[in-house]
């Protein structure tokens, strides 16, 4: 998957920030957030963060060179890892449902 200029939700232009990698950060709207991290020169997408509540906040991070994915909940220590699928950008809510529906399940 190649980091993608435009944010695959709301197809804004997505803020582009270097620190020894690559983030690609859509944060023009309140409704959803998602994050790219690339940490090499071809733009592979190597982290898909996408925010899944704010009350709590709640994160799922796809790791794709380890097939992982990680549920983090802020100051939780307690992460929860849910079984590797390939998340589907192009239907928003949907992926979020399926995500909320793992978590329950976990």
């Amino acid at each position: 998957m190649k980091i993608p200029v435009k944010c695959p939700i709301c197809g804004d232009v997505m803020m582009t920030r270097f620190e020894r990698i690559m983030y690609k950060i859509c944060s023009t709207h309140i409704n959803h957030g998602i994050q790219f991290i690339s940490n090499d020169d071809c733009f592979t997408v190597r982290q898909v963060i996408l925010r899944v509540s704010t009350s709590p906040f709640i994160y799922a991070k796809w790791i794709f060179n380890a097939e992982i994915i990680r549920i983090e909940t802020e100051g939780t220590l307690n992460n929860i890892i849910l079984p590797w699928f390939e998340p589907d950008l192009s239907n928003y809510k949907k992926l979020l449902e399926k995500i909320k529906t793992y978590i329950l399940l976990s």
